[in-house]
């Protein structure tokens, strides 16, 4: 049986900047910028922006659009406007690898 590091290693695994563009060992960088987002007359997000090369963290109350934040990044929602760019490019343009 696996251990716990060999088996997250192995569903996991450690990938890099340079895996996916072919580039030195650079940080990704991603940036979200005046994203507004409503579900009928309920605003969500209102002009949210934020860019960072690092992990960061959103806190928040609840309701305060932190899970709808996260899924337009991960474009389970898209938002009614602004944009999220991955290195300065569009997500729809982005190259995203994939593993199994």
């Amino acid at each position: 049986m696996l251990q716990d590091q060999q088996l997250h290693s192995h569903y996991f695994p450690k990938t890099t900047h340079s895996d996916i563009h072919g580039e030195d060992d650079k940080q990704m960088e991603l940036t979200l910028r005046g994203i507004h987002k409503s579900f009928e007359s309920n605003h969500v997000l209102k002009g949210f922006s934020a860019k960072n090369k690092a992990a960061f963290g959103l806190l928040g109350r609840n309701g305060s659009g932190k899970t709808t934040t996260l899924r337009i990044i991960m474009d389970i929602f898209s938002p009614d406007s602004g944009e999220v760019l991955i290195d300065g490019v569009g997500k729809s343009q982005s190259y995203v690898k994939i593993y199994n």
